[in-house]
């Protein structure tokens, strides 16, 4: 979530069992220290999760056609370290 002025700030909720109000949480707490509501939200969802070892990632990043990979890639179990598809393709 962000502004034209500030950068976008990424959030992890993990668990939810109510994840609108998990969302509408975030977004109030943004509002609280920047005294503006954000300009937009973009949500990404983790939909299956995969272990592999590192060079078979990176082989199959290798022999993805017109190296455009579908997949986002995260290099710890609490997802700290990690990288959307958008963001390994730009």
């Amino acid at each position: 979530m962000g502004t034209k002025e500030k950068k976008a700030s990424v959030k992890h909720i993990k668990k939810s069992l109510n994840i609108s109000k998990d969302i509408m949480k975030q977004i109030e707490n943004f509002k609280r220290k920047n005294e503006i509501y954000p300009e937009w939200v973009k949500l990404d969802f983790v939909t299956q999760e995969k272990q592999l070892p590192f060079e078979k990632v990176v082989d199959e990043m290798l022999r993805t056609r017109r190296n455009y990979i579908e997949f986002g890639v995260s290099f710890d179990k609490n997802w700290i370290i990690s990288f959307l598809p958008e963001v390994i393709n730009a």
